[in-house]
């Protein structure tokens, strides 16, 4: 009975500012515990409970400051108030998270393509990506390094078979163009690579 009291008294001196914290403070959970029933098996990473409540009280004082609730007398017509706007915004937000074009519920975060086992990988998201155009920074010092890596190479058999396997080549395309096996190509290859090691 005080409850009830307290709450038709928080009722009364709305808009004030103390008094939507009440409400709030008493009313949380249990709009978190709806709006998770109501969303049911939406992804949390799509929108959670907490989303919901927040956007339920926000809502509901800003209807309050424009007048748009003024039958409230008790606690039973308050929680019938934010029963209905959190059915609403979980059904919008269930709504938005399946619609079509945001890809009807098959779309992937972020954990889905990172190594949550690799603790940079996590903390940094997506943005540990690299971009798909090198900086010109980059740029200049790749092709430094790859000249570096080819003065290594002591002949220029050895050089073009490098070059070549960089433009994408396959080893058997590349022993058609020398003129070789592939077995040869293969351990020309290991060379290549032990000269780098070497260098």
């Amino acid at each position: 009975m005080s409850t009830d009291f307290s709450v038709t008294a928080l009722l009364r001196k709305l808009p004030d500012e103390s008094a939507a914290q009440g409400l709030y403070r008493h009313f949380v959970k249990r709009v978190v515990e709806t709006a998770g029933k109501k969303l049911g098996g939406t992804p949390k990473r799509a929108v959670d409970d907490e989303d919901i409540a927040q956007a339920v009280f926000q809502a509901f004082f800003r209807g309050v400051q424009e007048g748009r609730f003024l039958d409230l007398n008790d606690r039973h017509d308050l929680w019938q108030v934010l029963f209905m706007l959190t059915e609403r915004k979980a059904a919008d937000a269930k709504r938005k998270h399946f619609s079509l074009n945001r890809g009807a519920g098959h779309v992937v975060g972020e954990s889905a393509v990172i190594n949550l086992n690799d603790s940079q990988a996590w903390h940094l998201g997506l943005a540990g990506f690299p971009d798909q155009d090198p900086t010109p920074d980059f740029a200049v010092a790749a092709a430094e390094e790859l000249q570096r890596l080819m003065y290594l190479l002591p002949n220029e058999e050895l050089q073009q078979i490098c070059s070549w396997k960089m433009e994408g080549f396959t080893n058997e395309e590349i022993a058609a163009k020398i003129g070789r096996v592939t077995r040869t190509v293969e351990n020309k290859l290991r060379l290549i690579r032990k000269y780098w090691m070497e260098g």
